[in-house]
């Protein structure tokens, strides 16, 4: 809603599209813990970014992998 941007033609509006998504993405990788950064890595190199919500199950799914393995209890994912 904040970014200004001049619209040329019909394609700009996909264009804007794709990057309102990405900023969601990167916003969410931003706060999850140092834990996760190779998660963030994987996500990041793929082209094109998956959905938001892709993106959480992906974390999610670490998250379990590592409290089976580690034996850790409920810890927080997110720094916010």
């Amino acid at each position: 809603m904040f970014y200004e941007h001049k619209w040329k033609d019909p394609t700009d509006g996909a264009y804007f599209q794709r990057l309102t998504k990405n900023s969601g993405i990167f916003k969410f990788l931003a706060g999850l813990n140092i834990d996760f950064d190779q998660v963030k890595g994987q996500v990041i190199g793929r082209q094109p970014l998956p959905p938001l919500n892709e993106v959480f199950v992906e974390v999610r799914r670490e998250e379990s992998r590592r409290l089976v393995l580690l034996g850790k209890k409920g810890r927080r994912i997110c720094t916010c």
